[in-house]
Protein backbone atom coordinates (compact mmCIF):
# COMPACT_ATOMS: atom_id res chain seq x y z
CA UNK A 1 0.00 0.00 0.00
CA UNK A 2 1.04 3.63 -0.34
CA UNK A 3 -0.21 6.92 -0.95
CA UNK A 4 0.26 8.15 -4.12
CA UNK A 5 0.52 12.37 -4.53
CA UNK A 6 0.07 14.40 -7.50
CA UNK A 7 0.93 18.19 -7.25
CA UNK A 8 0.34 20.43 -10.29
CA UNK A 9 -1.00 24.02 -10.44
CA UNK A 10 -4.38 25.23 -12.26
CA UNK A 11 -4.89 28.97 -12.27
CA UNK A 12 -7.95 28.36 -13.77
CA UNK A 13 -9.17 26.77 -10.10
CA UNK A 14 -7.46 29.96 -7.86
CA UNK A 15 -9.53 32.08 -5.66
CA UNK A 16 -10.13 34.70 -3.30
CA UNK A 17 -8.59 33.40 0.30
CA UNK A 18 -10.44 35.93 1.51
CA UNK A 19 -13.80 34.07 1.39
CA UNK A 20 -16.16 36.03 3.84
CA UNK A 21 -18.11 32.75 4.20
CA UNK A 22 -17.67 33.23 8.49
CA UNK A 23 -18.80 36.57 8.78
CA UNK A 24 -15.22 37.51 10.10
CA UNK A 25 -13.84 40.25 7.83
CA UNK A 26 -10.10 39.05 9.32
CA UNK A 27 -10.50 35.37 8.16
CA UNK A 28 -8.97 34.05 5.06
CA UNK A 29 -9.17 30.46 3.46
CA UNK A 30 -5.44 28.90 3.45
CA UNK A 31 -7.08 25.48 1.53
CA UNK A 32 -10.14 24.02 0.53
CA UNK A 33 -10.20 20.67 1.08
CA UNK A 34 -12.88 19.41 -1.87
CA UNK A 35 -14.82 15.62 -1.57
CA UNK A 36 -14.97 12.83 -4.15
CA UNK A 37 -17.76 14.61 -5.65
CA UNK A 38 -15.72 17.52 -6.75
CA UNK A 39 -13.12 16.21 -7.49
CA UNK A 40 -14.48 14.49 -10.47
CA UNK A 41 -15.17 17.68 -12.25
CA UNK A 42 -11.82 18.82 -12.46
CA UNK A 43 -8.97 17.65 -14.38
CA UNK A 44 -6.70 15.22 -13.16
CA UNK A 45 -3.15 13.82 -14.87
CA UNK A 46 -3.75 10.37 -16.19
CA UNK A 47 -1.05 8.30 -14.70
CA UNK A 48 -0.82 4.87 -14.79
CA UNK A 49 1.95 2.29 -13.70
CA UNK A 50 3.67 0.36 -16.62
CA UNK A 51 6.01 -2.52 -16.99
CA UNK A 52 5.79 -4.11 -13.45
CA UNK A 53 2.67 -2.63 -12.22
CA UNK A 54 0.38 -5.87 -12.51
CA UNK A 55 -3.13 -5.22 -10.67
CA UNK A 56 -3.31 -1.78 -8.77
CA UNK A 57 -6.64 -0.06 -7.44
CA UNK A 58 -7.47 2.61 -5.21
CA UNK A 59 -9.39 1.55 -1.96
CA UNK A 60 -12.58 3.32 -1.68
CA UNK A 61 -14.06 1.40 1.54
CA UNK A 62 -16.35 2.89 3.17
CA UNK A 63 -15.53 6.09 0.66
CA UNK A 64 -13.07 6.68 -1.84
CA UNK A 65 -9.54 6.89 0.06
CA UNK A 66 -8.86 10.39 -2.03
CA UNK A 67 -7.67 13.67 -0.87
CA UNK A 68 -7.73 17.02 -3.06
CA UNK A 69 -6.20 20.43 -1.18
CA UNK A 70 -6.86 23.53 -3.65
CA UNK A 71 -4.68 26.41 -2.47
CA UNK A 72 -5.91 30.02 -3.31
CA UNK A 73 -3.02 30.25 -6.24
CA UNK A 74 -4.92 27.12 -8.08
CA UNK A 75 -2.04 24.54 -6.67
CA UNK A 76 -3.56 21.31 -6.21
CA UNK A 77 -2.42 18.24 -4.07
CA UNK A 78 -4.29 14.85 -5.11
CA UNK A 79 -3.30 12.25 -2.92
CA UNK A 80 -4.94 8.42 -3.28
CA UNK A 81 -4.54 5.51 -1.29
CA UNK A 82 -3.65 2.30 -3.64
CA UNK A 83 -2.29 -1.01 -3.31
CA UNK A 84 -0.07 -1.90 -6.23
CA UNK A 85 1.43 -5.30 -7.13
CA UNK A 86 4.05 -5.21 -8.77
CA UNK A 87 6.16 -7.97 -10.71
CA UNK A 88 10.12 -8.00 -9.53
CA UNK A 89 12.94 -11.01 -10.22
CA UNK A 90 14.47 -11.39 -6.66
CA UNK A 91 17.49 -12.92 -5.40
CA UNK A 92 17.38 -14.80 -2.23
CA UNK A 93 21.04 -16.00 -2.20
CA UNK A 94 21.97 -14.62 0.95
CA UNK A 95 18.37 -14.70 2.77
CA UNK A 96 17.87 -13.95 5.21
CA UNK A 97 20.42 -11.36 5.03
CA UNK A 98 19.26 -10.00 1.29
CA UNK A 99 17.89 -7.03 0.22
CA UNK A 100 15.03 -6.69 -2.34
CA UNK A 101 14.58 -3.67 -4.44
CA UNK A 102 11.27 -3.04 -6.46
CA UNK A 103 11.12 -0.43 -8.93
CA UNK A 104 7.76 0.83 -10.17
CA UNK A 105 7.18 2.72 -12.98
CA UNK A 106 4.36 5.09 -13.77
CA UNK A 107 3.96 7.73 -16.55
CA UNK A 108 1.19 9.59 -17.93
CA UNK A 109 -1.26 7.68 -20.30
CA UNK A 110 -1.99 10.60 -23.32
CA UNK A 111 0.94 13.46 -22.57
CA UNK A 112 4.82 13.33 -23.37
CA UNK A 113 8.09 14.64 -21.26
CA UNK A 114 7.16 18.25 -22.94
CA UNK A 115 3.67 18.48 -21.75
CA UNK A 116 4.52 17.38 -18.48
Amino acid sequence: QCFFRHFWSDPRLAFDRHLNSSGNENSSVQVLMLNSIMLSRVWKPDTYFRGNGQNSYIHDITRPNQLFRLSPNGSICFSSRLTISARCPMNFANFPMDQQECNVEFGSFGYDNSQI
